[in-house]
């Protein structure tokens, strides 16, 4: 069992990951917006930008895996509380337990799958169709990520058990 000092030190380790991953994933969304609104004008006159769609797909895949470990330590995942409302507190956190469990379990096959099938297009040397970048790249990221987020789950998991965070 950690120390509460221990567990507060690695919990704040993770969170500033998690806000790096976030913020590298919103320099993401401004790279995306920026080339889009760039094809947009290009194409207005005529000099379309090659590939803007294979660009675009690509760093929408990493950016959305960049957030979730922000998401799930502000719990701004989607939850639904309609029925929760109605149930005792102490419900409502076994609740929540299971879904973090559950949601851990997802993340964990998730990374597995994103590294097996990052390992894949590697020995595939899959690419893209027009500018030929290779898939493989985008894959790790995506599982450093998951890495983040399975890390802030068994944080949670970890501070439900032994109730470390103040309610």
């Amino acid at each position: 069992m950690l120390k509460k000092s221990d567990f507060i030190s690695i919990n704040n380790l993770n969170k500033k990951t998690a806000e790096i991953f976030a913020i590298v994933g919103g320099i993401f969304l401004c790279l995306i917006i920026f080339i889009v609104c760039a094809n947009v004008f290009t194409r207005k006159i005529y000099l379309p930008i090659p590939g803007d769609v294979e660009i675009v797909e690509l760093i929408i895949c990493v950016t959305i895996f960049f957030f979730l470990p922000y998401c799930q330590i502000t719990k701004s995942n989607i939850k639904i509380i309609i029925f929760s409302k109605l149930f005792p507190e102490k419900l409502n956190r076994l609740l929540d337990l299971f879904g973090i469990i559950f949601f851990t379990i997802f993340a964990i096959l998730l990374a597995w799958r994103m590294f097996l099938g990052g390992i894949d297009f590697y020995n595939y040397n899959d690419s893209t169709m027009v500018l030929n970048i290779p898939r493989f790249i985008f894959f790790f990221p995506i599982t450093a990520s998951l890495i983040v987020l399975i890390s802030t789950c068994f944080l949670e998991i970890y501070s439900y058990v032994y109730d470390y965070y103040d309610r």
